[in-house]
């Protein structure tokens, strides 16, 4: 029997919140080379913009088939990332993107999974995420828990 609900996470989606000193700047490292941080080692808004426009459209349309048919499908889904956004929890944000990654049987992109070794890069990914998200949710016509303008571009996290 398939279990159909099960999510898999690999401990590498997680590494760089749980990890050491020596990890995390093997993360930033890498950052650096994927131009998500800028050579003074600041995120880049413009390519962090572009890693979410590039991951997150698919990982949804994906994520909206596995839970469709489930009570409240994914305006669910949406409520908890709402709930976590303005309750400011970027780590809780991140594990429940990696969890829900697990269950559609994907693995988090590698530049989506190094955003939590820098704070101010996985708030900027978690802002575009909302703003894609409730574009998703508009498109496809399943409602919305929209974050205001005002909220979502605030950087108070």
């Amino acid at each position: 029997m398939r279990k159909y609900f099960m999510s898999f996470i690999d401990f590498s989606e997680v590494i760089n919140i749980t990890s050491d000193p020596i990890q995390t700047e093997q993360a930033l490292k890498r950052m650096s080379e994927l131009e998500i941080l800028d050579q003074k080692g600041k995120p880049n808004p413009t390519n962090i913009k572009n890693l979410a426009n590039d991951t997150v459209p698919a990982f949804l349309d994906k994520l909206n088939r596995r839970v469709r048919n489930r009570f409240g499908g994914v305006n669910s889904i949406n409520k908890t990332f709402v709930k976590l956004y303005r309750n400011q929890e970027l780590i809780g944000f991140y594990l429940y993107l990696t969890f829900w990654y697990g269950l559609i049987e994907w693995q988090v992109p590698e530049s989506t999974r190094l955003l939590p070794a820098d704070p101010e890069a996985l708030q900027l990914f978690y802002n575009e995420f909302m703003v894609i998200f409730d574009q998703f949710l508009k498109e496809n016509d399943l409602g919305s828990e929209a974050v205001s303008q005002d909220e979502n571009n605030s950087s108070n996290f």
